[in-house]
């Protein structure tokens, strides 16, 4: 795909190039989410699963010991299960400490736990549009009084 890529893409890989030599240990796909763990590093790395039911995948068996950073580049494929599979090896490549996690704040969930993001942004939203893209049950609730 070349130069049509996001530049957080981009720069995703970049650092997956420069990552070391790590090799692919283990792919679960699951209904929700796609795991990756490395063979030489305690890191794992999540993606959201596509929602397709139905799936014919040409590569079952064969990514174990492949380099991780050949697989990241699948985040580029338009097959939604190899992109799926390229940003979870991309999530295990990050490094698991960085300054970054200091200036973190974590979010407790008032309710459910994947609106926590939205509870958290939501007194800056007012005033704003908003659009969000997915569905998400109960959001209704959550960002009651906000156009979105």
């Amino acid at each position: 795909m070349g130069n049509t890529l996001h530049p957080v893409y981009q720069l995703l890989l970049e650092h997956c190039d420069a990552a070391g030599n790590h090799q692919i240990e283990e792919v679960l796909i699951g209904l929700t989410w796609t795991y990756c763990r490395l063979g030489n590093s305690p890191a794992v790395g999540l993606a959201m699963s596509p929602p397709l039911q139905n799936r014919t995948l040409q590569w079952p068996g064969t990514l174990v010991g492949r380099p991780a950073r050949e697989v990241s580049r699948w985040v580029e494929e338009w097959n939604s299960w190899q992109a799926t599979i390229g940003m979870a090896t991309i999530n295990a490549l990050l490094p698991p400490s960085t300054s970054l996690l200091a200036e973190c704040d974590q979010l407790n969930a008032g309710g459910l736990a994947n609106l926590a993001v939205f509870e958290y942004f939501k007194p800056r939203l007012f005033g704003s549009r908003v659009v969000v893209i997915g569905r998400y049950p109960h959001l209704d609730d959550v960002l009651q009084g906000v156009d979105y």
